[in-house]
């Protein structure tokens, strides 16, 4: 029994270990993957990569970047963002990636296929200062049933101008951490 007790011990250190390094350095199933782009996020002339990958335990996304390094093979896991955007079981409510002519990644998820509440996302994130930040906050809706009841806001989190309902509107909190970005409720703002 003595005998158990340091390899007991030493397997739960590797355990500890496996499970810290799970947290930072997630393995994906290519099965859960529902979209990824290339693009250069943060200026170095490496390619960098963004994965959206099914959340086993909600309706949602995470999102994963990589950061290039070092030429075009090597990347390191510079965000692991769970939960960051909604995602339905069929076309017309899954999310995507995409890039603009920035090279900021643009996460686009939606409703577009069940009920009479219809509506569209789009978070807009740039990389500044070190960080991965909301830039850009999008989001529209309408009513199946009543045209009259749709709604529309476009926030540059950088500025903090946009506009809501075809209104100029200004937001108080400019770009916030994508780390700390919680995607239930949106820009109050918005709302």
């Amino acid at each position: 029994m003595l005998k158990l007790k340091p390899l007991m011990t030493a397997l739960g250190l590797c355990l500890i270990s496996l499970s810290s390094y799970a947290d930072t350095n997630p393995s994906v199933k290519p099965s859960d993957v529902v979209s990824v782009v290339t693009l250069d996020m943060n200026g170095d002339g490496s390619m960098d990569r963004a994965v959206l990958v099914n959340n086993p335990d909600e309706m949602s996304v995470d999102l994963l970047i990589y950061l290039g390094e070092d030429g075009a093979h090597k990347m390191k896991l510079a965000l692991n963002k769970p939960e960051i955007a909604w995602t339905g079981a069929m076309w017309g409510q899954l999310p995507s990636l995409e890039s603009n002519n920035k090279d900021s990644l643009l996460i686009k998820s939606e409703n577009s296929a069940i009920g009479r509440d219809r509506w569209s996302q789009k978070l807009t994130v740039a990389y500044r200062n070190n960080e991965f930040v909301l830039a850009g906050y999008t989001y529209d809706s309408y009513d199946t049933l009543d045209p009259k009841a749709g709604k529309s806001c476009d926030v540059n989190l950088l500025t903090g101008k946009g506009k809501k309902n075809a209104k100029a509107i200004t937001v108080a909190k400019k770009s916030p951490l994508i780390k700390d970005w919680q995607n239930e409720g949106g820009i109050p703002e918005c709302e």
